[in-house]
């Protein structure tokens, strides 16, 4: 009975069956695989939306609630016709800066150079990079560099990039292919899944300044409002503890979101649930994964709580 005394948060972000122009990091599954995870699942525990949270209550069963963030393609043409042949409920976390203007995040538009690249390597900011082991150490590379080092999209770190590898950034309308529209985002409210928010441009919000925060956190959820949606979840960008403060937690709450999500990997207990601390979980390849989660959930968040204190 342990586990059902949690509640489980699961977090995605592309659901893709062929290989991708962009990173590959960011595809957890294939659409059979996914289909395969949301049918063991079913089997085991309770699936629950986002309109179910305020009255969680343990029971015979865990409970879960299946998010997906960023508003790639996949989540209109892929993910939503799985869930709804399996009667599932999900939420899904988008930007609304990224669709307005059909931008990718900066770890894509890396990603996308890198590979296009046909050189041995590079010298970028100092830095040596070898194409010896292929592209993709590279990319993930200086996707880190670029997230811990700027406040923002990383805009300036990929022009720059751009111009070190005598390269374009992906077209716009390559870009656009890979992001929802807002008529699809409209098309998955009205066929009952949630909507939330993750940011106006996915910044990392605790390197912004009070009153940037203040605007990225307000603005994603005006612009949501605009489109019809009415927004009462939002996700920390990136969600690690040092991407977001007790400071942006209270803008988030003063923007009129209810529900807010963060990315620390553990599940909290139902008893002491906080809507406005919610844990997430992503979990990657295989249902194995989930039984352990499933079965040994204290164990779970103690390891995962310890290993955690080790890094820091």
């Amino acid at each position: 009975m342990m586990p059902c005394r949690h509640f489980i948060v699961l977090n995605f972000h592309r659901i893709h069956d062929q290989p991708s122009e962009f990173h590959e990091g960011m595809i957890e599954l294939s659409s059979m695989k996914f289909r395969e995870h949301v049918e063991w699942l079913g089997r085991r525990v309770d699936f629950v939306g986002e309109a179910d949270v305020a009255t969680l209550r343990p029971g015979s069963r865990p409970k879960v609630l299946l998010t997906f963030d960023d508003g790639y393609s996949d989540a209109y043409d892929v993910i939503a016709p799985i869930l709804e042949k399996n009667g599932v409920p999900a939420t899904f976390f988008v930007s609304p800066g990224l669709i307005d203007h059909s931008i990718l995040g900066a770890w894509d538009r890396i990603a996308y150079m890198v590979k296009k690249f046909r050189g041995k390597g590079f010298t970028f900011r100092g830095r040596e990079f070898s194409m010896a082991q292929g592209a993709q150490p590279v990319y993930l590379a200086l996707e880190e560099w670029c997230l811990s080092s700027l406040p923002d999209q990383g805009d300036e770190f990929v022009a720059e990039l751009a111009q070190i590898l005598g390269m374009e950034q992906p077209p716009a309308s390559l870009q656009q292919r890979e992001l929802v529209t807002w008529d699809q985002v409209r098309d998955l409210k009205r066929r009952g899944f949630a909507i939330g928010g993750h940011g106006s441009t996915h910044r990392v919000l605790s390197s912004l300044t009070f009153e940037e925060q203040e605007e990225e956190i307000r603005f994603s959820r005006v612009r949501l409002i605009e489109e019809g949606l009415d927004p009462i979840s939002f996700a920390f960008p990136f969600g690690s503890p040092r991407t977001y403060s007790w400071e942006t937690r209270e803008l988030v709450t003063q923007a009129g979101f209810k529900l807010i999500f963060s990315f620390s990997g553990q599940a909290p207990k139902i008893s002491r649930l906080d809507p406005t601390r919610i844990d997430r979980v992503a979990f990657k390849s295989s249902v194995a994964k989930y039984d352990f989660l499933l079965s040994w959930t204290s164990t779970y968040n103690f390891i995962h709580k310890f290993r955690q204190e080790e890094e820091e």
